[in-house]
Formats: structure tokens, C-alpha cells, sequence
């Protein structure tokens, strides 16, 4: 029997659960109804605070697919900093899993599946798809905080052509295929996590999501769903190296690491090099002050050309 395409084929995993590309469509064109029952309008701003599972991503396609924007809120944050993020951004609803932000906006909780995806159910995402316009290229797609190390977060906003814009560029920039495979443990809610999370699933290729970064999950996994590319940041990094029985992982199928955001210690990526031969990249620097667009700056794994920020044209986010 052939491997499953297209549709058909999984692209995300989630502990024990796959989701095809349809089902995905079909959930998020769920979820999309619901939030417009509940008022939200195209232009309209909607927050997003969420720990790392799949309604993650069915939420961010959902507030797309209706040409809202998303706010992401990081579910680590306390109430002062949620409210200043509420305050600046203005959202009309909000949707996640976090109490903290019922507490504060009406928010549709991702455990109540008759809230999160009204009467849609997967199979049936085409009729739902196409009650929407696609949202304009300049309108905003998307407002991404800082970390908060220098006050109260910043929020940076990007369009929607910006936004794929960088999809495209760190494509590029990864040499990322459709088979390529991608698991993500950093919080979606910042820029890495939800930028590998949109190219991949753009691209056409293969991503696990975990709850939570735990080094031995993550050394068992590459082992085991032959991942092909992974990104650390230098704590993660750090774990890597400092792991005692590092070598008795099969870590063959990466074809590199991805060091992201954090500084690059060459002693530590000479380390892990040396112990099991996997090459390492330069990725995704932090982000840039508020208004800024999102593009990543000097990335390139080995072998490829490093990259610059550039304006472009869009790519279909998988939103709409």
C-alpha cells in the first residue's frame, strides 16, 4: 500500500494523535464558525494564550481563515502582564486554555469542544472554507510580544504579506523540503515556535508538538520519528551537550541543528559535533523593536548562504 498524499497525509503529531492536513482544515473551519457566532468580524483582534498542543494551531488558522488577527499572549506570563498586553492590543475575544485569561476577556476554553468548534467536524472544511474573503496583504496578521527583559512586553506587529514573507525566507534559509520533519518544544506564543510552526506546515512537511522541553523526550523522538531538523535554543543546546548518554541515541536522520535566538557557544556545539557527528546551523536572532516586520536575520544552517531581511510577496499561510 502507498504512503498516504496530500490532504490524506499526516503533518502533525501530538503525543499518541496524528491530524491530516484535512482535519486540520476541518477543525479550524469549525472553529472559525464559532468564533463569528460569537461577534468576531474581519479586522477584528483576537488573543491567543495557550500552552504548546494542537488547538494551538487550529485556533491561530481559525482567526486567520475569518481575516482577524491574532494576538499571542504568553502563558507564562502573570496577570500585570497579560492586562498591559490586553490594554496595548485591544483583542474582542480571546481563545486558549489559560484561566488567567477568562479572568480577564471572554474566552472561548479549548477544552469545551462546543465552544472551540461549534457544529463543523472534520471532512467537512470546504464548505466552511469558503464563507470567508482572504484577508487584504497589508492588514495585520499578527502581534508577537517581547520577552518583557527590558519593562512590559512589546508588542511587534506584522502583516499578513510580511508574516509570509518570513514563512518563505526561512524556508529558504532552513533548505526546508516537504520531507523534512520538525518537533517543536518552545512556547508557540514566541517567534520561533510559531514561525517553524507556519513554515513547516506550509511547506508541505511532518511536526510533533510537545508540552513541554524535556531532553530525553526530545533525543527519543528524533530517534524515533527520524526527525531531520532541530532547533535549539542555548539552553536546549546546552542539554545536548551536557547529556550523559548522548551517544546512545540514533540521531542519524538530522541533517543538522538549528541554534535559534540565543547566543552561539562554539565549545558547546563543538562538543555535541564531536560526540555524535550532527553539523550545527545559525538561525533566528531575536526580534526587532515594535512595528517592525518579522525577518529573520543571518540564518543559514552549514552549507547554505546566510540570510537578510527582504520584502516580498505572500505565501498561503494555510489560514484561509
Amino acid at each position: 500500500m502507498s504512503a498516504a498524499t496530500g490532504r490524506d497525509r499526516a503533518v502533525l503529531a501530538f503525543d499518541d494523535r496524528q491530524y491530516t492536513a484535512a482535519e486540520l482544515d476541518a477543525l479550524a473551519g469549525g472553529m472559525a464558525a464559532s468564533l463569528v457566532r460569537r461577534g468576531v468580524l474581519t479586522g477584528d483582534r483576537v488573543a491567543l494564550m495557550s500552552s504548546n498542543r494542537p488547538e494551538f494551531v487550529i485556533a491561530l488558522r481559525a482567526i486567520w481563515r475569518i481575516g482577524a488577527a491574532v494576538v499571542l499572549i504568553s502563558p507564562s506570563w502573570k496577570h500585570a502582564e497579560v492586562a498591559h498586553a490586553l490594554a496595548l492590543t485591544t483583542p474582542v475575544l480571546g481563545v486558549g486554555d489559560q484561566p488567567l485569561l477568562a479572568e480577564l476577556l471572554p474566552t472561548v476554553h479549548f477544552d469545551d469542544p462546543s465552544e472551540a468548534t461549534g457544529d463543523v467536524v472534520p471532512g467537512v472544511s470546504e464548505a466552511t472554507g469558503d464563507m470567508w474573503e482572504p484577508a487584504a496583504p497589508e492588514s495585520d496578521a499578527l502581534f508577537v510580544f517581547s520577552s518583557g527583559t527590558t519593562g512590559m512586553p512589546k508588542a511587534v506587529r506584522h502583516t499578513h504579506r510580511g508574516f509570509a514573507t518570513a514563512i518563505r525566507h526561512w524556508r529558504d534559509a532552513l533548505g526546508l523540503t516537504a520531507a523534512d520533519r520538525m518537533q517543536i518544544m518552545t512556547p508557540p506564543s514566541h517567534i520561533l515556535g510559531l514561525l517553524n510552526i507556519a513554515t513547516v506546515l506550509d511547506t508541505g512537511g511532518w511536526l510533533r508538538l510537545h508540552r513541554r522541553f524535556d531532553i530525553a523526550t526530545m533525543l527519543a523522538h528524533i530517534e524515533s520519528d527520524r526527525i531531520t531538523i532541530e532547533m535549539a535554543v542555548a539552553p536546549i543546546a546546552l542539554a545536548i551537550a551536557a547529556h550523559p548518554d548522548l551517544e546512545s541515541y540514533d540521531l542519524s536522520s538530522l541533517r543538522y541543528i538549528m541554534w535559534c535566538a540565543t547566543p552561539v557557544t562554539k565549545t558547546v556545539a563543538d562538543a555535541v559535533t564531536e560526540r555524535v557527528g550532527v553539523q550545527w546551523g545559525l538561525g533566528l536572532r531575536r526580534q526587532r523593536a515594535p512595528g517592525d516586520r518579522l525577518l529573520p536575520d543571518r540564518c543559514g544552517p552549514a552549507g547554505h548562504r546566510r540570510q537578510t531581511g527582504v520584502r516580498g510577496g505572500g505565501a498561503d499561510l494555510g489560514g484561509r
